[in-house]
């Protein structure tokens, strides 16, 4: 592994460590099938989490995530989703675990746009409606009033 680029065979071989450190209970879902739930993480090692580090910092700087402010906040929440998500890969069956890591960065970084969005969208309306929400007790303002909210 370089500064810039993740090998994906040396990836694939942490992952697969890692997936084989954790502990795997099986559960059945709604329909009687089993399925593998994790019971306990196993041990994230640094090479791995630089590597993770390494695509999100990476694909940030794509073209339609390149000026957002909160750029290494959503770099930051794209690796604690993939360190959430990780392992579900399947070795066995995928050989691509760049791929797999970059599409939940890639989506991590989609939620967390529509999220900070949603929020100053938020903020914005308060803002522009504050009199409607403002309750005056003897000319002194008290308190907001959400209940006034559409949103």
């Amino acid at each position: 592994m370089s500064k810039y680029y993740v090998d994906n065979e040396e990836l694939k071989e942490e992952l697969r460590k890692y997936i084989n450190s954790c502990e795997f209970k099986t559960v059945r879902d709604g329909q009687g099938r089993a399925k593998p739930k994790i019971e306990k993480r196993g041990h994230i090692s640094e090479k791995l989490g630089k590597m993770i580090w390494t695509i999100a910092d990476g694909l940030s700087t794509k073209g339609n995530w390149r000026n957002y402010t909160w750029k290494e906040d959503f770099v930051s929440y794209a690796v604690l989703t993939a360190l959430k998500y990780m392992h579900n890969f399947d070795a066995e069956k995928y050989t691509n675990a760049h791929g797999y890591i970059n599409m939940i960065c890639y989506r991590a970084f989609q939620q967390y746009t529509k999220q900070e969005k949603s929020h100053s969208n938020s903020k914005q309306y308060l803002y522009d409606h504050q009199d409607d929400f403002l309750s005056e007790d003897d000319n002194k303002i008290s308190a907001i009033d959400y209940s006034k909210s559409k949103q």
